[in-house]
């Protein structure tokens, strides 16, 4: 049985079948639940979502839900604001939401730590807002 969470990640996806099944893994793996907006992906992304949706309870994260938006290339305004909304009308029981590109990986700044617990840490001591160093590795 999973345990429930308190942290949502909202993944933005485009073309990522190379990366995403490693994505998924690591975040539903650490609890967090996801939200998969994917931007009109003409590969096997939605596939690849859809069969993590196949299998509740083997992680202790679940996918909530997937939205395929279409836009003209990549309109970034556009996906943020239908991700915004969304958010509002459908994540409010979330404590931590979390945006997430699909071939991006959050830690813990804690050794030994997952994420989800790091973020259940510090929103006992009041913090609502964090914000982390990215390291870009090509």
């Amino acid at each position: 049985m999973r345990s429930s969470t308190n942290a949502c990640g909202i993944l933005f996806c485009r073309n990522e079948e190379h990366i995403l099944k490693e994505t998924l893994r690591y975040y539903l793996g650490q609890g967090i639940d996801l939200v998969v907006i994917d931007n009109d992906s003409t590969d096997s992304s939605r596939n690849i979502v859809r069969s993590f949706q196949r299998e509740p309870g083997r992680y202790r994260g679940k996918i909530q839900d997937l939205k395929i938006i279409k836009t003209e290339g990549y309109e970034w305004r556009k996906i943020l604001c239908f991700a915004c909304e969304y958010m509002h009308k459908r994540l409010s029981r979330y404590d931590w939401i979390i945006l997430i590109d699909a071939d991006s990986f959050y830690y813990s700044p804690v050794k030994n730590t997952r994420l989800l617990d790091f973020l259940t840490s510090i929103k006992r001591h009041s913090y609502n807002v964090i914000n982390g160093t990215v390291y870009e590795f090509y």
